[in-house]
């Protein structure tokens, strides 16, 4: 049986201890530190920090601005959450339909763009629309960034556009399974 368990790519640790220690600021700083050693060295990637709600991963991204500006941290905003730049308006400007596809199997990509045929929502930033029309999803998905703070609930989703498809680093911060 053993000989069928795979090793992991990337170290694991978990560490388990009582709230208001400072595990969050501690793995902010080491990561931080962790990767400005790979760079140095010409190592590239990003680093994807799961919490468990978008709230926290807002908090998180911008505490860990603050603490390190020389790098780029950004917080996944999901179709139905708060443009931050209009948050009179969600980030997919057609998010009702959007959420309606996906919850029943489907991608959102079937409506937002489909570059290949020159398809794409009239919302969506390469659709022609200006920039302070075209939706915060689309913009997203443009986005690079040095750190990404996200909720734990895409761990069983689809991976969004704008997340590496192989993150330096997965840090899962704070209880994944309650």
């Amino acid at each position: 049986m053993t000989g069928n368990i795979k090793k992991p790519l990337l170290p694991v640790l978990a560490v388990e201890t009582s709230t208001g220690v400072g595990k969050s600021f501690t793995m902010r700083a080491s990561t931080a530190k962790w990767l400005r050693e790979r760079r140095a060295t010409g190592e590239t990637g990003s680093v994807v920090v799961l919490v468990p709600t978008h709230r926290l991963s807002g908090e998180q991204g911008y505490a860990f601005n603050q603490d390190h500006p020389d790098l780029i941290a950004r917080q996944y905003r999901g179709i139905g959450q708060p443009d931050p730049r209009d948050g009179e308006r969600k980030m997919c400007r057609r998010a009702s339909v959007a959420t309606e596809l996906t919850r029943n199997g489907g991608s959102i990509a079937e409506i937002c763009a489909k570059p290949r045929s020159g398809e794409y929502c009239p919302y969506h930033i390469d659709s022609g629309v200006t920039e302070s029309e075209a939706c915060g999803y689309s913009r997203q998905a443009q986005l690079r960034a040095d750190y990404w703070w996200m909720p734990q609930q895409l761990l069983f989703h689809s991976r969004p556009a704008c997340i590496p498809k192989e993150p330096a680093l997965l840090v899962v911060d704070e209880t994944v399974w309650q």
